[in-house]
């Protein structure tokens, strides 16, 4: 286990160790995973919890089109209201800059912060909480199953295909299998086959 795991920003809530550990158990044991170092193998689940919080988000009576409106308005006005602090305390005159540090206080590092606080609310995501319901979230399980498409095409070098039994139309393979891991992990209770052949369907009409 990485030492500075526990320091990372990335995976702020304890109960997300679990589903960290579950969406890179997912992604190492696909063909190639192997070769992945622990940093790769990391990113790249995180760039699938991502996708599941982007989709959730939408997913929100309270973040649908009707409320997109306000929603963009608040993370403007964070914005410009970080990025005006950040320019004044970049003109900010010396004896105002030492009287700051006076008080104890790194000015630098607010500024940094502030930065940090602009961008972020143009990149802005919802978290998965450690009650997250359990019912279908369509739009989550469709933007996860076509962000782990390629993420498996990358790692695996082969399609997402699927084998299907001609007698009971169950699918099987390393593709459903992964997509099926990785809803475990991130709580979407959606029809893996459903999705994978809707996927399919998508990527025809291309």
């Amino acid at each position: 286990m990485n030492p500075s795991w526990f320091e990372r920003p990335d995976w702020p809530a304890d109960h997300e160790l679990e589903l960290r550990q579950a969406l890179i158990s997912a992604v190492v044991s696909l063909p190639n995973g192997d070769r992945l170092t622990d940093e790769d193998a990391e990113w790249k689940a995180l760039y699938l919890l991502s996708a599941s919080n982007w989709g959730r988000n939408e997913e929100q009576p309270h973040n649908r089109p009707a409320s997109q409106k306000k929603t963009n308005q608040d993370l403007r006005k964070l914005n410009a209201l970080c990025e005006k602090t950040v320019a004044h305390i970049k003109q900010m005159n010396q004896p105002a800059v030492g009287a700051y540090f006076r008080e104890g206080s790194d000015l630098w590092t607010l500024e940094a912060k502030l930065s940090e606080a602009a961008e972020i609310a143009q990149h802005a995501f919802g978290p998965i909480e450690a009650d997250v319901a359990r019912g279908a979230t369509k739009i989550a399980a469709a933007q996860v199953t076509e962000e782990a498409a390629g993420l498996f095409e990358h790692i695996t070098g082969l399609r997402p295909t699927f084998t299907t039994n001609p007698e009971t139309k169950e699918i099987t393979g390393a593709w459903p299998s992964f997509v099926s891991a990785i809803f475990s992990a991130l709580y979407i209770d959606a029809s893996v086959e459903a999705q994978v052949r809707a996927l399919k369907e998508k990527s025809r009409k291309k």
